[in-house]
């Protein structure tokens, strides 16, 4: 089984940005057998980065942020979960938003199905709404 959260990035950040950032996490790119848009794949734990939509300047679906966007969204990607390796999921997705949140300045949100906030990357900096995704205590 598998689930997907949505990553919603500012106008500005491209494709190449998340998947150079995904490679510096130890992503892979994608075998033939995975669709068309799939942006990078990590081994261990099987997260995908599949992108939907790269268009243009949408307003942040996301829901639950604790102030309304005022940034518009220019790429839509889904990171896809295999719920067997949920916590290698987890691992990876932090991973890669603690790289992009040190390649870009850029805002950008994580939700659950646009309705729960996971983490969020604004002028404070990247913040955590999950605990499962939160950084470990040291």
């Amino acid at each position: 089984m598998s689930m997907a959260l949505s990553l919603e990035l500012e106008s500005g950040i491209h494709e190449d940005h998340l998947r150079q950032a995904a490679f510096d996490c130890g992503a892979v790119s994608p075998s033939d057998d995975h669709p068309n848009g799939t942006l990078a794949v990590f081994a261990e734990s099987g997260l995908d980065l599949f992108v939907h939509s790269q268009d243009g300047r949408h307003a942040v679906r996301a829901e639950g942020m604790p102030y309304p966007a005022a940034w518009t969204v220019g790429l839509r990607v889904s990171l896809g979960y295999l719920l067997d390796r949920y916590d290698l999921c987890n691992r990876d997705a932090r991973q890669l938003l603690d790289a992009l949140a040190k390649r870009t300045s850029k805002f950008f949100v994580l939700s659950f199905e646009y309705e729960r906030v996971y983490a969020l990357r604004d002028a404070h900096g990247l913040q955590y709404f999950d605990d499962s995704l939160s950084p470990p205590v040291s």
